[in-house]
């Protein structure tokens, strides 16, 4: 074999190669282009929902304080952030506070007993607005 032949045979493989490291690149691009159009989109649902979830809540709490004949838990939403505070009674007495971050409702809270709770949960598409308002409440409600 001539010593051109053999630098052609040599510069197939590396462009070969090279062609190869290109499609890999240009398939990662388009599979992160594609991740942040699916975040973007699964974000901006989970915006739309959390209205109809803290609705929920608040109908949750308006049961519960009909149940116990008073007004015992509060609804707070605060304006700037996507986050919602129920607490029973006044300063230092247990709260729950749930904080919509992207996909996941992130959820602070003090029982009757003073424990601190924290959790996460990503918000499922499988799962209704109201089931989602009770299962952020249920288990701190047992716990006044």
């Amino acid at each position: 074999m001539r010593s051109d032949q053999v630098g052609t045979v040599t510069s197939n493989w590396a462009k070969r190669l090279g062609q190869e490291h290109h499609t890999r690149d240009e398939s990662a691009a388009r599979l992160a282009t594609s991740q942040r159009q699916d975040a973007t989109q699964a974000t901006a649902a989970s915006v739309e929902r959390w209205v109809t979830i803290v609705a929920a809540i608040r109908r949750l709490a308006d049961a519960y304080n009909a149940g116990a004949t008073r007004a015992v838990l509060s609804v707070v939403e605060q304006s700037e952030q996507p986050t919602v505070t129920v607490a029973a009674g006044g300063e230092g007495t247990p709260y729950l506070t749930a904080t919509l971050e992207d996909t996941l409702i992130c959820v602070r809270a003090r029982d009757a007993l003073g424990i601190q709770h924290a959790t996460e949960f990503r918000l499922r598409s499988d799962c209704g607005d109201d089931a989602t308002a009770a299962y952020v409440l249920q288990n701190w409600m047992q716990h006044l």
